[in-house]
């Protein structure tokens, strides 16, 4: 019996066989055959796709006969439903939809295997002992490459010792276990043999292999449950047998291929890419625990090699040039060099053609002339000799680039490197890129590979690497009695209603107005005619936002820096984009936008000042886009600018909001997302620390979140102190609800692997009932989901669709659900696809319930999720993850981005230092990082991203001296002012020494620049002791702030720098009339020129504070009498020395709390004020 494949012909390994076969499993074993041949990339064809190689995955060939693939609607068979213990209850809402998943069924007999120890160790050439090969069970995974090595070790000692395994079959996962169907003639004790092989890259080594029985693995509990047998189930129990199906399955394939985690790639047709790496093409390949049984998961994968070759070529490549002779190898370049190479493993063939493997620890500054090290002369003296003098006269090589640095590998010490020339040594291949040296780029390279294979294809190529795996292990996995069945599983899904919204792409929720922002032009392709593009883009996108319900009132570009200082380096650039937000926020600007160019680091250095130096929300618009706007760009643009303005885009309607789900009002939903170190783009450093980021909603939208950052030791994606950041996010949703706390909480977590959930459930959510209780609330009822995209599950329809045009819609809808047949029956999951895929295959997200105290419905635990989908603030369509999720990941992306910014130097690493010191080094490296990460205060919670509202360090100095001042100073003699009614001039001058005066001031005039929130910090810090007397330090700074916003240069270095000298000054605010109050429409006081062009003041102020003792008046008048003009076009604020004749301050005014300060009237009789 045969069936036909595509163009491959199989035949079956026999007829069907029933349930009842007695192996425990209700799976019909189909008639699946092997499959028909090896891929391993595609053949070329002539063609070019992505730099190289014909058929890439499943993208369309480019030159070459279209290659056919397997079609899996024809293969595709349902899984007979098994009779599970307590079958979980599953969603019933949604329109059906028939679907094809890649999972592919196993059948096993019900046996068991036998396990043994291995445990492999280097015997040192000198006779000192051993090395250690094989891994404890408290060490880290070995390297692929060392699990190769002793794969390769064990197969050699099986080979030369029959009388142990006489030709059975095993498998070795290259660490400790080795699994085999028959029991090996191994003593009760263990064995040892000596096995001598010379391994890629060495010498002939001898290892000694000591073998040993462990025990036996039993398939019986997997059947029983399968089999409705085995009452309440854990996963530790099929854990092992499991995992030897993995290490079965996988073990001949990965011997054929690259395996990468649990990927594995083949070695042909890769793409080459800049930044000196390739794509290559595999597979996934996973055993899953389903509710149809067992599952082999198989997917299609793409990863990044580094570039093979000539270690020179490698170089060449990075520093992009042809001839390494040329180049200067400055501190700089080497630096950059090192960035790339550190770690490289490396090969030489110098040695009568013997291979040597190396690992590379950097490149030295010494050229192989001036490159020293000790060896021992025939008479065994130990001498110096150079790296240029030891290769000729040991192996006869003229080092010929003798101007390039020699590179240092490891195996050497300090005192004695171990060199190697560059031209000697050449890049091994099959080495993945770090995921440090993963640029942008290079993801987009890859990204484009991936979604270029829609549904169709991908499951075609799925297929064929199905049919490859059970083609290569079919004789293995037959000695242990299990078979792969190649026909992809058939199940029915449901497509769930989107959810109603109020505010759309035409019209927002809530649109806001911005009347007051800054534009600057950062980039030097823009700079030609910067200004007519500017008007060009800020009239259409006024006009854009007028439709969708967000004023713009036009402004002219208010500053643009020279291009010039751009060109700098990074540094400078930040400089640059310091001074513009700063002039932004002192002009107290809503936003401000950059045309930036594609520089990573202009862009880091503009959220930086931004968020957390300046407090001023920032928008950056590519170059590209600025001069050349694509369609529908600024539609995407004024979502992210009306929620950055605190406007609402679109939200939930009513009835299908989460509080209608929990039944209380008082709901919370959260987010959490841990992002983990890269490289800091600018400084070239690591980030030590991964960024933990929760945000949760505090309004009755849920289309508002506040976010908290911190930081946490490196790589650790549990959030150990997740309770003080939930702490400050109660709190606020306190003061923003009627001071009531929440009362139900609902928690998306992002990023957990399965084996992380027991630590979720014992260690994270715990902490949200002990932030509860620390602010002497109850409890809350707590429903938390996982949200997993790493998973490789993926979903195709069936039966193909067509949209109006006639265009096949290849991918499955928006409100896609699967919660059986593919899902684990331990756990409470389900498949939900939230987004439409336009490209490729789209990829899903699985959602897996820990803990549910509402006790959720299956639908409504989807209908929540999906629902949740549709109020990204940045996009009028669903997303493909819950939005307080994708929230919780820009939150720690965007702090990464604030570090990249800032060149933290963080305490090294101390050769010898004890775990002791190790712990405490990280402690003081993380503490450190908390305090470059909290965003300015001045910025408020908005949607986007939710800030916190936590002091800075430098804040928190600022008021610590203030509140020491007030408490020693003040507080002691605020009886005595409050009675005698006298100016405090004694603590006013202490006040000006210590810099608690003058502070708004900018730094340039003397000041320290402070923003108006420093100020406000300040004035409440010295008001607590006594009202009166922090009105005495802090009222000039309600003068200086108009001379501050307008004056001009003279003047601000005039009356600005006059304040911040040494002599102690004030000054006076003189706009208040008897009259009128403060309502600047009726002021009296008006001003007229003379025939000099002087002003002539009259008029009289009242209740103004400080104008006793002012040494300079700030005064509004009128100017213009016509009462038909403009109030803006009316009044014009006059500069007036205190000692101008016409000048008459009246009495003191005795004011109660306020008899400290000096408030009184003053009246302007004919004064002049010069021009």
């Amino acid at each position: 019996m045969s069936s036909s494949h595509g163009r491959e012909t199989t035949t079956s390994r026999g007829g069907p066989t029933s349930a009842s076969d007695g192996r425990g499993r209700g799976l019909r074993r189909g008639s699946g055959g092997r499959g028909g041949g090896d891929y391993r990339g595609g053949h070329r064809g002539g063609g070019d796709y992505k730099g190289g190689g014909g058929y890439r995955g499943g993208g369309a060939q480019r030159g070459g006969v279209r290659r056919e693939l397997p079609d899996v609607r024809q293969l595709a068979e349902e899984m007979t439903k098994l009779e599970i213990t307590k079958q979980r209850p599953h969603g019933k809402e949604g329109l059906p939809i028939e679907l094809i998943a890649n999972h592919y069924p196993i059948s096993f007999d019900d046996m068991s295997c036998f396990h043994y120890d291995i445990d492999i160790r280097l015997m040192r050439s000198d006779g000192r002992g051993y090395i250690e090969m094989t891994p404890r069970e408290t060490e880290r995974k070995l390297r692929n490459d060392s699990k190769m090595d002793n794969i390769r070790v064990v197969q050699k000692m099986a080979k030369e010792w029959p009388q142990v395994f006489d030709k059975k079959l095993y498998a070795f996962d290259g660490q400790k276990n080795l699994y085999c169907g028959q029991k090996l003639s191994v003593p009760s004790e263990a064995a040892t043999r000596e096995v001598t092989i010379q391994l890629d890259g060495f010498q002939e080594q001898r290892f000694e292999v000591k073998i040993q029985l462990v025990g036996s693995v039993s398939m019986s509990p997997i059947n029983e449950f399968f089999g409705g047998r085995l009452v309440n189930a854990r996963a530790e129990q099929f854990r092992e047998a499991i995992q030897v199906l993995e290490i079965v399955i996988r073990y001949m394939p990965s011997q054929l291929r690259v395996p990468v985690f649990r990927s594995l790639y083949s070695t042909e047709d890769r793409s080459a890419i800049p930044g000196n790496a390739e794509i290559g093409f595999g597979h996934y390949q996973s055993v899953q625990m389903t509710e149809s049984g067992l599952t082999l998961n198989i997917d299609r994968a793409a990863t990044l090699f580094r570039s093979a070759g000539s270690l020179n070529a490698f170089i060449g490549r990075e520093l992009v040039v042809q001839d390494l002779n040329g180049v200067n190898f400055t501190d700089q370049v080497i630096t950059r060099i090192n960035a790339k190479i550190k770690g490289l493993k490396i090969f030489t063939n110098h040695i009568l053609n013997q291979k040597r493997r190396y690992f590379i620890e950097k490149m030295s500054a010494l050229t192989p002339e001036k490159a020293t090290f000790k060896v021992k002369d025939p008479e065994g003296n130990t001498v110096n000799t150079t790296v240029q003098k030891y290769f000729k006269d040991q192996y006869d090589k003229e080092i010929l680039l003798s101007n390039i640095p020699v590179i240092i590998v490891k195996g050497g010490t300090v005192d004695n490197p171990r060199y190697l020339p560059v031209e000697l040594c050449h890049v091994y291949p099959d080495q993945p890129v770090p995921k440090r040296l993963i640029t942008p780029n290079m993801t987009r390279e890859i990204v484009s590979v991936a979604n270029s294979q829609f549904p169709s294809q991908r499951f075609g190529l799925i297929q064929e690497s199905a049919q490859t795996v059970e083609k290569e292990s079919s004789e293995l996995m037959a000695s242990f009695g299990i078979n792969l069945h190649l026909k992809p599983t058939k199940l029915k899904g449901r497509v769930l209603a989107a959810p109603k919204l109020e505010g759309n792409q035409r019209r927002l929720k809530s649109g806001k107005s911005l009347t007051k922002y800054m534009f600057f032009n950062l980039s030097l392709a823009v700079n030609p005619n910067w200004r007519q593009l500017f008007n060009s883009f800020f009239n259409e996108l006024i006009a854009t936002g007028e439709g969708m319900g967000v004023g713009i009132k036009k402004v002219d570009a208010m500053a643009t820096p020279p291009p010039q200082q751009l060109k700098s380096g990074p540094y400078k650039s930040m400089d640059t984009v310091g001074s513009a937000l700063k002039m932004a926020a002192n002009n107290s600007c809503q936003m401000v936008f950059f045309c930036v160019p594609k520089h990573d680091e202009i862009y880091y250095a503009v959220k930086y000042f931004g968020d957390i130096v300046y407090g001023v929300p920032t928008q950056c618009i590519l170059d590209t886009n600025f001069m050349t706007t694509p369609r529908g760009y600024f539609q995407n643009i004024l979502y992210k600018i009306n929620a950055k303005l605190d406007g609402q885009n679109q939200v939930l309607s009513a009835p299908q909001r989460p509080d209608k789900f929990t039944r209380d009002v008082l709901t919370m939903i959260i987010g959490v997302d841990v992002t983990h170190p890269g490289t800091n783009p600018l400084a070239n450093e690591k980030v030590i620390s991964s960024i933990a980021a929760s945000v949760a909603s505090f309004d009755s939208d849920f289309s508002k979140y506040m976010a908290t950052i911190a930081a946490q030791p490196m790589n650790t994606e549990i959030v150990g102190n997740f309770d003080q950041m939930f702490v400050k996010q109660l709190q606020f949703f306190y003061t923003k609800n009627g001071r009531q706390f929440p009362r139900s909480v609902i928690l998306f977590r992002d990023g957990v692997s399965e084996g992380q959930f027991s630590q979720v459930i014992d260690n994270e959510i715990p902490l949200i009932g002990k932030a509860f209780r620390s602010v002497g609330a109850k409890e809350p009822k707590i429903t938390v989901f996982v949200v997993q995209k790493r998973h490789h599950t993926r979903l195709m329809p069936l039966v193909p669709k067509f949209n109006d045009k006639g265009r096949e819609i290849r991918n499955i809808p928006a409100g896609t659900v699967v919660d059986h047949t593919i899902t684990n029956p331990l756990n409470r999951e389900f498949h939900l696809c939230s987004h439409e895929g336009l490209l490729g295959t789209s990829r899903h997200a699985k959602y897996q319930c820990l803990r549910d105290d509402h006790k959720f419905s299956e639908d409504d635990k989807q209908k929540l999720s999906f629902y949740l989908c549709h109020t990204y603030c940045r996009c009028t369509k669903s997303i493909s993850i819950p939005t307080p999720v994708m929230y919780a990941h820009l939150a720690a992306f965007r702090a990464k981005q604030h570090i990249a910014a800032q060149n933290i130097r963080f305490e090294e690493k101390v050769s010898g230092e004890s775990r002791e010191d190790k712990e405490a080094r990280e402690i003081r490296n993380i503490s450190a990082l908390n305090e470059k990460i909290i965003v300015n205060p001045n910025l408020v919670s908005q949607t986007t991203s939710g800030f916190n509202f936590e002091l800075t360090s430098e804040q928190k100095s600022l008021q610590e001296l203030a509140q020491k001042f007030t408490k020693e100073e003040i507080i002691p003699r605020a009886a005595h002012y409050d009675q005698t009614g006298d100016f405090p001039w004694d603590l006013v001058k202490q006040a000006h020494e210590l810099g608690l005066r003058n502070g708004g001031v900018p730094t340039e005039y003397g000041g320290l620049g402070l923003s108006l929130f420093d100020s406000c910090l300040l004035g409440e810090a010295l008001s607590y002791g006594c009202s009166g007397i922090g009105t005495a330090i802090g009222s000039s700074a309600l003068p200086q702030a108009p001379i501050i916003m307008f004056g001009n240069d003279v003047q601000k270095k005039e009356y600005l720098g006059r304040m911040t000298g040494s002599e102690v000054l004030c000054a006076a605010y003189c706009v208040t009339e008897p009259g009128t109050g403060s309502d600047v429409a009726g002021v009296k006081t008006h001003a007229v020129k003379n025939k000099d062009g002087d002003y002539v003041l009259n008029g009289q102020k009242m209740w103004i504070t400080s104008a006793g003792v002012a040494n300079w008046y700030f005064v509004l008048a009128r100017t213009d009498p016509n009462p038909k003009v403009k109030t803006s076009k009316a009044f014009t604020g006059l500069i007036v020395e205190a000692n101008s004749a016409g000048v008459v301050p009246g009495r003191k005014e005795d004011m109660l709390g306020q008899r400290a300060s000096d408030t009184r009237g003053v009246s302007f009789e004919n004064v002049v004020v010069p021009k």
